[in-house]
């Protein structure tokens, strides 16, 4: 009788730690198939990507991919890999939990997807130095923790997106070597947190928002190469960079 009240004890401990495995064996696997799938749709001539093979295993154990203590996928890493394709068919609606998203020195090409709104845990996010193209998708602002921007020296066209200036928790931004055209939204004022800036060698034009000088944490800001006029606002003075 003693070992049965004992039993009917451990059960629903048993239960809650079944209910906790469960869920990450089944995240680990949809990530998994993501990452297999975007492998497929990519050229890897250099086969960097030779340990993305089982749908079944966990993915923490690939190469260029990180996990947390809960076999969560949180940074996929992959610099000068040579890997080539487009980044559509990337799920990233199965990567709730990633934090870093570093593609860069690649051949990759094609747009940025809208659907990188998905990645809402994201903190780092960079593509530089490679043939990505097209507008800054707009969706980008719904990434409320990203701190760090780097998407320099690509193709990227059109205008900066207003909703960049809800990107509250941004420390750097990098969009140097594009071809963006348009004036620097007002916007951009929003991000007190910005202590590095750069939007040098673009195609911006009109003058420097006053706004920015809303940025107090500012320390580094690079606007040369561009087709931008007057003077700096006054309300630069605020701000480290002055």
């Amino acid at each position: 009788m003693t070992h049965l009240h004992g039993l009917l004890l451990l059960l629903p401990c048993i239960a809650l730690l079944l209910g906790a495995v469960i869920p990450a064996i089944a995240g680990g696997q949809r990530e998994a198939e993501a990452l297999l799938k975007w492998k497929a749709s990519l050229t890897d001539s250099d086969a960097s990507l030779t340990s993305w093979s089982n749908a079944t295993s966990s993915p923490c154990n690939w190469a260029f991919v990180n996990c947390s203590s809960t076999g969560d996928v949180t940074a996929l890493i992959i610099i000068n890999a040579r890997i080539n394709g487009t980044l559509s068919g990337l799920d990233f609606s199965a990567f709730p939990h990633l934090e870093e998203l570093v593609l860069e020195q690649n051949d990759l090409y094609g747009t940025i997807p809208e659907g990188i709104d998905n990645l809402t845990s994201l903190i780092s996010l960079g593509m530089h130095g490679q043939r990505l193209s097209g507008p800054i998708p707009r969706s980008i602002g719904q990434l409320k923790q990203l701190a760090h921007l780097q998407l320099a020296y690509l193709e990227l066209s059109g205008t900066i997106p207003i909703e960049i200036g809800n990107l509250t928790s941004l420390q750097e931004m990098q969009l140097s070597g594009n071809g963006l055209t348009g004036l620097i939204p007002t916007a951009i004022g929003k991000l007190e947190k910005l202590s590095s800036l750069d939007l040098s060698s673009n195609n911006l034009k009109g003058s420097i928002p006053s706004q920015i000088g809303n940025m107090t944490e500012l320390e580094m800001m690079y606007l040369a190469s561009n087709y931008l006029e007057g003077e700096l606002p006054d309300t630069l003075s605020s701000s480290k960079a002055w």
